[in-house]
């Protein structure tokens, strides 16, 4: 072990030094921590900070670990020996004193410690790295937001929002109106969708059970926390309206609401990656789909078509046959076991919606765009 701490030492001075490593080193065998970090800070410098690090990790000294990174990251000796790395030197460290200060709840230091910059100005932590510290604990998660909220950390504050704090309303809003890149925005709603549209599914069970049961809903809830999934479908929509906008002026945000927007080189947006959100909700799927054709047809459609590798009338199809073959299985299914069933007035009423909706899309002049062998099942 002593070879070990010799291997530590500079080169300069290395004899005296050598001696006084290894002294330190006896302390801390010793367990006498406190009086072993008290030397080890004077060894700043010329000692690996690595492999002081290291032995007090080992042995959960937090509190003098952090009391050696607050001298290791502030000492102007280590600052200027470090100059040409200093930035990478510090933020090694400076992203362990912040876990310490997050282990320990050490609120004061926290905030403090978020406020200090270098020469440059500049933070002289890794911002992203604060960030997911910071989040881990719902003590410190309110720094986690401030700072991403200051440094535009929009990506990382939608996960925050959505697997923290639960603001599900929020984090919707802040992919429609702060992310800024295109491709972004689908995957943000790729992995999120699943979770606001079961949060959909979750409050517009608590209405209806508060309507049966004339219980009294939250009246402190506001358009902040009320999900609807006509908000996810809106989001989605605003992507595939910019897109046809960007394809039909030659891959250029021209409208005056679609500047702020990018997409970087080979990045593609198609619409079956929307459509993958609404996967497990078949109605959303096919209310989603009418909605950007109606939108976009006639001569718009080709725009729209260069959206996609699908084609957008059969999956309409596809999804009103799909609807009607369900009602009609739930139908036979009652059947089987009382053949005197009569289907209810509504069961009656969405069979014959699905069945007019088919007969208007197949009697329409859009009927060439449907594939012949998707008629063949009608």
């Amino acid at each position: 072990m002593l070879t070990r701490v010799c291997g530590c030492v500079s080169q300069s001075g290395k004899a005296a030094r050598y001696e006084q490593a290894t002294e330190k080193y006896k302390l801390f065998q010793q367990k006498k921590y406190d009086l072993a970090i008290e030397q080890y800070i004077k060894t700043i410098g010329y000692l690996n900070p690595s492999y002081v690090i290291q032995n007090y990790i080992q042995v959960t000294q937090l509190d003098n670990l952090i009391l050696y990174l607050e001298k290791l990251i502030r000492d102007e000796k280590s600052s200027a020996k470090n100059k040409a790395s200093n930035t990478d030197y510090n933020k090694d460290y400076t992203a362990l004193l912040l876990n310490c200060y997050v282990k320990k709840d050490k609120k004061a230091e926290i905030k403090e410690f978020l406020t200090i910059k270098n020469a440059n100005e500049q933070p002289i932590f890794d911002v992203d790295t604060a960030i997911e510290v910071c989040r881990q604990q719902d003590s410190t998660r309110a720094h986690a937001i401030a700072l991403a909220e200051k440094k535009q950390r929009w990506k990382l504050l939608v996960q925050i929002y959505i697997e923290s704090q639960k603001w599900y309303k929020r984090a919707l809003n802040m992919i429609r109106n702060k992310i800024n890149n295109v491709r972004e925005k689908v995957d943000l709603l790729q992995m999120y969708g699943p979770k606001l549209l079961k949060e959909c599914e979750r409050q517009r069970n608590e209405q209806e059970k508060a309507y049966l049961t004339l219980t009294a809903l939250d009246k402190t809830k506001d358009s902040d926390t009320v999900l609807t999934t006509d908000d996810i479908m809106t989001a989605c929509y605003e992507i595939v309206a910019a897109m046809v906008w960007y394809t039909a002026h030659g891959n250029v945000f021209q409208r005056q609401q679609d500047k702020h927007l990018e997409l970087r080189p080979k990045q593609i947006v198609r619409i079956e990656d929307l459509l993958q959100i609404f996967v497990d909700h078949h109605d959303l799927m096919t209310d989603f789909l009418k909605r950007i054709l109606d939108e976009f047809k006639g001569e718009r459609y080709k725009d729209l078509e260069r959206l996609t590798q699908i084609k957008l009338y059969n999956r309409l199809l596809e999804c009103y046959l799909v609807k009607k073959q369900n009602l009609e299985q739930q139908v036979e299914k009652h059947r089987a076991i009382n053949s005197a069933y009569e289907p209810s007035q509504l069961a009656l009423e969405q069979l014959s919606e699905v069945q007019i909706a088919i007969n208007e899309l197949v009697n329409s002049t859009e009927t060439e765009k449907i594939a012949a062998h998707s008629l063949l099942f009608l």
